[in-house]
Parts: C-alpha cells; sequence; structure tokens
C-alpha cells in the first residue's frame, strides 16, 4: 500500500498532528507499507517529502483555503504519476475537500472541535463568534460527507463531530496520537530520582487555551518552594507574563519554541507536567511528560480523560478554576509516584508510534 500524506504544517514540531506526521515517515517501512509527504511547510524537499510552491494573490487572500484546496490536489495528481500511491489522507480533513470529489479514497483527519462548533445556529444562540470558523465548519461538514473515512483522535472528539455533523458513526475512526518508541520503553524509576524537586513545566503554544493564565493564579504566593518553566508562548506575549509571574512571586524560565529533543529534556527535568486546558481534544504532550516521569496535573476536558487513563495516573481538575488547580499541584507535591512506574509503562505501550502507525494502515486497508 502506498500513501500520500497532506499536511500543511511539517517542519516545525509544535502539536500532536505535526508529530504524527514524523512519526509516520519514519516508521511506516517497518509496519509495512510506503508513505511520502506533501507539505508547503519545509525548507528542503527530499526524497519522501515534496515540498508544494503556491503564492496566494492579495485578490485572493479571502479564499485562501480554496487556494490552498487547489494546491495540493493538483501537486497530488502530478505527483501520483511518478509515485502511483493507492490512498490519499490529508491531516486537516478540509483541505481536502476538492480531493475528495475528484479522487476516491480520499481519507481525512481532524484534530480538534473547533471548527464543529461554529455553526451558524451557535453563533446566533451566542455561543460562538462570527468568524472565519463559520466557513471553516461547512467545509469541514462537506468534507465529512465526502470523505471515505475521517480519523479522529480521541472518542470525546468522535461524538463531538457525530453530534455536530450527523454523519454516520462508521465514518469515524479513532487513532490516539502517539510518541516514540524510545520515550515508551525509557527507564522511568531512575529518571524520577533525578527530577528537579518543585520544578513545574508548561508546555503550549497556545497558552490562553491551555490555561497558563489559571496557573500562574493557582501558584501565586505558593507554600511550597517552585519554579515554573514555560514553553511555547511567543515573544510578544513574553513582557505581559513576566509582570504576572513576577506579581504572583513566581520563579520561572520561559521559553518561545523547543524542537522535540530539546522538549523532552525539560520533562526529564520536570517534577510535575501542568497543562490546565480550557479545550483538548486529545493531550498528547501529557502523553510524553508521563514517559518522562513527570506526574501530571492537568484538566478534565475532552479527550485528555482517556490519554491519562482518567485519574490513575493524574490529578485532573475542571477547567479555569485556580483553587482546585492549586490543591492538585500540592498534592501532587506531597505524593511519591516511583511506585506506579510499571502501571504507567503499560498504559503507555498502547500510544506507541509503531502501535499507533500500524492502527493507522489497518484503518486505510479497509478503505481500500
Amino acid at each position: 500500500m502506498k500513501v500520500l500524506f497532506c499536511t500543511n504544517a511539517f517542519e516545525k514540531v509544535t502539536n500532536g498532528p505535526v508529530k504524527f506526521a514524523h512519526l509516520l515517515l519514519n516508521e511506516a517501512n517497518a509496519c509495512g507499507f510506503e508513505v511520502e509527504i506533501l507539505t508547503e511547510d519545509v525548507s528542503v524537499a527530499t526524497p519522501k517529502v515534496h515540498k508544494l510552491y503556491f503564492r496566494i494573490p492579495k485578490a485572493f487572500r479571502l479564499f485562501s483555503q480554496f487556494v490552498r484546496m487547489w494546491g495540493y490536489h493538483k501537486q497530488a495528481m502530478k505527483l501520483r504519476k511518478e509515485y502511483p500511491f493507492d490512498i490519499l489522507v490529508y491531516n486537516n480533513a478540509f483541505i481536502g475537500l476538492i480531493s475528495c470529489i475528484f479522487f476516491k479514497p480520499t481519507v481525512g483527519m481532524i484534530n480538534d472541535y473547533t471548527n464543529a462548533s461554529h455553526s451558524f445556529i451557535s453563533v446566533l444562540q451566542g455561543k460562538a463568534k462570527l468568524n472565519k470558523r463559520l466557513l471553516f465548519h461547512y467545509i469541514e461538514y462537506l468534507t465529512c460527507k465526502l470523505s471515505k473515512r475521517i480519523i479522529v483522535n480521541s472518542l470525546y472528539l468522535k461524538n463531538a463531530l457525530q453530534k455536530h455533523y450527523h454523519c454516520d458513526k462508521s465514518l469515524f475512526q479513532i487513532l490516539y496520537k502517539g510518541i516514540e518508541n524510545d520515550l515508551v520503553s525509557l527507564n522511568r524509576k531512575e529518571i524520577t530520582k533525578q527530577k528537579e524537586t518543585g520544578s513545574i513545566l508548561f508546555a503550549k503554544t497556545d497558552f490562553v487555551l491551555g490555561g497558563l493564565l489559571t496557573l500562574i493564579e493557582a501558584l501565586k504566593n505558593f507554600a511550597h518552594d517552585i519554579k515554573l518553566y514555560i514553553v511555547g508562548p511567543a515573544e510578544k506575549d513574553h513582557t505581559m507574563l513576566k509582570e504576572l509571574l513576577v506579581e504572583a512571586n513566581i520563579q520561572y524560565e520561559i521559553i518561545s519554541y523547543l524542537p522535540p529533543h530539546e522538549l523532552y529534556l525539560k520533562m526529564r527535568n520536570a517534577e510535575i507536567f501542568c497543562v490546565p486546558s480550557h479545550l483538548e481534544a486529545f493531550g498528547v504532550a501529557n502523553l510524553e511528560a508521563m514517559a518522562m516521569g513527570c506526574k501530571i496535573v492537568s484538566t478534565n476536558v475532552g479527550g485528555i480523560p482517556e490519554a491519562l487513563g482518567e485519574e490513575r495516573f493524574a490529578w485532573l481538575v475542571e477547567p479555569g478554576n485556580p483553587g482546585l488547580l492549586r490543591e492538585a499541584l500540592t498534592k501532587a507535591r506531597q505524593t511519591s509516584i516511583e511506585d506506579d512506574m510499571d502501571a504507567v509503562s503499560e498504559h503507555l505501550h498502547q500510544f506507541s508510534s509503531s502501535f499507533v502507525v500500524s492502527r493507522f494502515k489497518a484503518i486505510l486497508q479497509a478503505c481500500l
């Protein structure tokens, strides 16, 4: 089986979907199928990663996503002459709308419920804002209706999409996002002995959605000695965040971006990993931190409980509640998790890259 995987984000690993594209490229051969990537987001093309060149004129900026759809479909059909793929997959489903019409089978991946929740009715009810997401909602709806399969990253997301788009249950297939095999096989009992006591790591680009402001409020004049490491917020937001951190009397370090291997070092050092998200379809970073022996403090929203085995391996609280988050962080600081590491390893096996990519292969084979 030959697969062409289209992803508009690739080079900089900043979220689960981009990470999946890299895991897929690395694991496909070992799992018995071929994958090549088509992306606009790569500096230098390679034999397996093809660069899409296209320009959106100013006059067409309003229709940029339609230009992007056509660009990917046109280049995919051109590539098929030299790489006769059997199936076409889009990491961002609605970019594949044109391919869904003209090439069968096309499979889409939906990684969050941002578009699904922005229907015209939800705007009228005041539950969503009138913005580009309203258009994206109906594009994504059409893509679901025309795709062979839609791959989602949690049962929570599957249920949310079925509710909003009223599609047949068989359309949606769950594929949990994965982490590297090497992370799953780490000796976590040894890692837990080397943690920086009182260190808390937050890592998310969209720090507002990730609940950083709630975390800062929860740590205000915290009774224990702690240091907060923050990775993700753009440089333009650092001044504002530093003012809040100083006012809250929190020791901190703030970095805009770290490549995965450097972020893993931060996780390896951190005692607690805490991203108290307001919305999260899955949250693969929690799994990475769990693999690095961190105590996980998060929220009970979206697919987070699925990823973390409910509260078996984590402290989960409702989002936007600094008081409850403070209590959970205090409990985590006072609790040893060294004896839980064997159970953690067993839990993480289902998220290993080889397991996840094999599951991806099975989903695609059922479409042929």
